[in-house]
């Protein structure tokens, strides 16, 4: 009884973060393309925004990799990925260094959540 709850709420997570994803590179992307195009205060905003989300995705994975252990090694691997590149871009940001900044966004932070996406794709297909 109590392993059919957690594998229920294990495949509720997925599908809330399978919906999230999407936007959330959405997100990345506008906001790198608002920076680019000289609107950075409303790519900031955008930026700003997104960091609740990112907390929310790196503890969901934390929880898939807890209930499926050693069945998910690459959910640990996602978060340190995101972690890192997250890393980047506060230090862009600190460093008012927008061009850096929008690079991370669109070119390392948007293809790790698309690879998170394509993992969890992957995982619903086996599960």
């Amino acid at each position: 009884m109590v392993r059919n709850e957690i594998h229920r709420q294990t495949e509720e997570l997925v599908t809330s973060l399978t919906l999230y994803l999407p936007r959330l590179t959405e997100a990345l992307l506008r906001a790198a393309s608002s920076i680019q195009e000289g609107r950075e205060a409303e790519g900031l905003s955008l930026v700003a925004e997104m960091t609740e989300g990112f907390g929310w995705v790196t503890e969901s994975l934390d929880v898939l990799h807890q209930a499926w252990g050693e069945a998910a090694p690459e959910a640990h691997m996602h978060v340190a990925a995101l972690n890192e590149r997250l890393s980047q871009a506060l230090a862009a940001v600190e460093t008012y260094d927008l061009v850096l900044l929008a690079d991370v966004l669109q070119y390392e932070l948007a293809p790790e959540v698309e690879a998170i996406e394509t993992w969890l794709s992957g995982l619903r297909q086996i599960n």
